[in-house]
Parts: structure tokens; C-alpha cells; sequence
């Protein structure tokens, strides 16, 4: 059972909610509910096969992110959208020595400790070409002087939406650079919609053919309501791994979400448990 967990009218504005709230939603072609909560069961993390624990890098609150503590051959990560930020990328050159290269359409390249490889004031864009869109196999074209090899990268990705025109779009051999992607996905609310639903689920599925997930934070910021009697987030920040081939995995065997190392996003909220439905 779906049902708002507070008054509407608190909620972020969203196409979602102002259909819901309409007169007209009823004319609306909604999700069913089994299927929202089969998108999420997807994402219920399983076990690492490059290490036994996670870390946290990145800032306290928002801004850190959690990843299996191997990072063996990694030798770049890309950061698409920093709103004027590098707390994850300064951490991430601070403890490892990796450096990043970070897009996004502000005008100049956040303050750094040294770990930006490279700014480029471009946005991560799959519609008509522009000049001051990309897609990400052309800013790897730009960025490296060699095509990298499989699992050599990392991706940090939070960029309001434009994730799903990445998952959808992007050739899958792209994927395969990445040993890990930390996205943050958006507009779940969206889910209850049954043409959003399919394009959000068939970005997820696309992505599950060549990793898996390891780790899951719901973004406190926005709960936008309640499945089953479980908070669900607007948006939720997600760990995939590169799958191994030969590995056989199995979901981890216990509900111990949160992670003892998440942080709320708003240092004053209360952590919001990732529901097992």
C-alpha cells in the first residue's frame, strides 16, 4: 500500500504531485504497487566480491558516499555535476591519491586540494548536440589520452535527472570502465507513473547487466511518502560494483540498513532505513 506520510503540501514541487493532487489524476495511468517495490528490491544491496568492508568518502552528511574498500587499479575518477563542490573528489585524493576530472555548467572549477585533474564547463546530455552538452564516452575521449581499460575508473554521478538519459542511452561498453558508480538517482516519486516507471526501470536494468549494487542511502532531504508502512525518498544514492563474470553472488543475509558509517544528509535529520519489501 502506498500512502503520503505527511501533508502533501510539504512535499517538493514535482510533475508527480501535481498530478496526484490534480482533479485530473484520475485521467493518470499509475504503477502498481508490486512493481514499485520490485524496482526497489533490485536495489537491496549484495555482497562485495572486491572487499569484505565499505568506506566512506566524502564530506559528514551530504556529500559522502560509501564504496568497498578496494580500489586497486583505479586510476581516474569522473564527477559529473559538483554545483560547486569537491568534497567527495578532494577525500578521494586525500585518502588515495586519485584525482578527478568534474563537469558541470558553472563557470569556474570548484576549489580544490589538488585533486581535479580537469574542469570542463560541459553538461552530460543524450538530446540534440551542443556545444556545451556531452555524452560520457566523449568526455573520456576528451579527458584520456587512451581509451581506459575495463575497471579502471570510477564514476560519481548526481546530476538531477540526467542520470536516466545516461542509463538509457549510454553504450553499455561504457559502463564496463567503471569498477564503481556511485549515482544518485532522482525524482522517485516518478515511479508511481507507469511511463516514468518503465524508463527508470529499464535504466536500472541496463546497468544491472554489467554491476550490481553494494550499497543504498536514501537522501533524507524530501520523503515524499510510505510504501508498506516504510519511509520512501524522493532520491536515493546508490553503490554499484563491476560484476565479476565468474563470481556467483547472493544477496546479503541480513537487514542491517542503515550502514554503521551513513550520516543523514541534513546533519539535524534522523537516517532513513532503506526498506527490504
Amino acid at each position: 500500500m502506498f500512502s503520503w506520510s505527511m501533508d502533501p503540501s510539504t512535499l517538493i514541487k514535482s510533475p508527480y504531485l501535481t498530478a496526484l493532487l490534480n482533479e485530473n489524476s484520475a485521467k493518470q495511468s499509475w504503477t502498481s504497487i508490486n512493481d514499485v517495490k520490485c524496482f526497489y528490491r533490485k536495489l537491496w544491496p549484495q555482497e562485495s566480491c572486491y572487499s569484505v568492508r565499505l568506506i566512506r568518502v566524502g564530506s559528514d552528511n551530504d556529500g559522502g558516499y560509501l564504496m568497498p574498500a578496494n580500489f586497486d587499479d583505479l586510476n581516474w575518477c569522473f564527477s559529473p555535476g559538483s554545483a560547486g563542490r569537491a568534497d567527495f573528489e578532494n577525500d578521494l585524493h586525500r585518502l588515495l591519491g586519485i584525482k578527478s576530472f568534474i563537469c558541470d555548467d558553472w563557470s569556474e572549477e570548484p576549489e580544490n586540494n589538488g585533486s581535479v585533474a580537469g574542469f570542463t564547463n560541459r553538461l552530460i546530455d543524450y538530446g540534440p548536440r551542443s556545444s556545451k552538452t556531452m555524452t560520457m564516452r566523449e568526455w573520456i575521449s576528451l579527458s584520456l589520452p587512451i581509451t581506459p581499460a575495463r575497471g579502471s575508473l570510477i564514476l560519481q554521478m548526481d546530476i538531477e535527472g540526467g542520470e536516466y538519459p545516461f542509463l538509457l542511452h549510454e553504450e553499455p561498453q561504457t559502463f564496463e570502465f567503471f569498477k564503481y558508480i556511485i549515482v544518485e538517482l532522482h525524482y522517485l516519486h516518478m515511479l508511481h507513473k507507469q511511463k516514468s516507471y518503465e524508463a527508470i526501470n529499464a535504466g536500472l536494468d541496463k546497468l544491472l547487466k554489467t554491476h550490481k549494487p553494494v550499497h543504498i542511502h536514501p537522501n533524507d532531504h524530501t520523503i515524499y511518502g510510505s510504501i508498506d508502512g516504510h519511509p520512501v525518498a524522493h532520491c536515493i544514492e546508490v553503490t554499484f560494483e563491476l560484476a565479476l563474470p565468474e563470481a556467483q553472488y547472493v544477496p546479503i543475509k541480513t537487514d542491517s540498513l542503515p550502514h554503521a558509517l551513513d550520516q543523514p544528509n541534513i546533519k539535524a535529520n534522523k537516517l532513513v532505513a532503506f526498506p527490504k519489501f
